[in-house]
């Protein structure tokens, strides 16, 4: 009886020293998981400002940026009459037309047409292009269409059919007069037919 009651106290001993065990167990498993809690929300602020910048990034870096064009060379400067203003006006239509992302506003259209032009031909449209005046220009399209109107022939298809009728080849190289021939060919928008008879 008595080797029994030493037993069952050695067993409760025992027993006691496992729930021991067991608490300081679970204070510790407690702990970690606290710990682990505190991480979790950490990551989760850190996720949150990433979520909230990425946000706002957006927002200020809009489509256009990455869709703009490639930005195109500048025209050449249209200084004297010398100078085709039918070339001058297509590269800046095109320019204008390709890179119209980078001439967002049309101020800066304006300004930049103003640029190519040198100041002896802008003398000539300077008038409309202050700012405090009834009829300044709103457009750069409306300079571009002055400028047409003040420098380009008006009589150029009757001028370009009297360049083709004085065309022959005489002492030029064949391909010199090929060229021109066909340049003002096209000009006067001849067909076939017409220019086998003209031949």
């Amino acid at each position: 009886m008595i080797q029994m009651l030493n037993d069952v106290n050695k067993i409760n001993i025992k027993l006691k020293a496992i729930n021991i065990e067991l608490k300081v167990t679970q204070t510790m498993l407690n702990a970690v998981w606290m710990h682990l809690q505190k991480e979790m929300k950490k990551k989760n602020v850190i996720i949150r400002h990433l979520e909230v910048t990425s946000s706002q990034l957006s927002t200020l870096i809009s489509k256009d940026w990455f869709s703009k064009s490639i930005k195109l060379s500048d025209s050449f400067l249209f200084k004297d009459l010398k100078q085709n203003v039918n070339n001058w006006l297509f590269w800046m239509q095109n320019k204008l037309k390709m890179n119209k992302n980078h001439f967002s506003i049309k101020e800066i259209k304006i300004a930049y047409v103003k640029s190519r032009v040198s100041e002896m031909m802008i003398k000539h449209i300077a008038f409309r292009m202050r700012n405090m005046i009834m009829n300044s220009f709103l457009e750069a399209e409306e300079i571009l269409s002055i400028i047409n109107k003040m420098y380009n022939d008006f009589n150029q298809h009757h001028t370009t059919q009297q360049q083709f009728l004085k065309l022959y080849q005489n002492k030029i190289f064949f391909h010199e007069f090929w060229m021109k021939f066909q340049k003002l060919s096209a000009k006067l928008e001849y067909n076939n037919e017409t220019l086998l008879d003209d031949l």
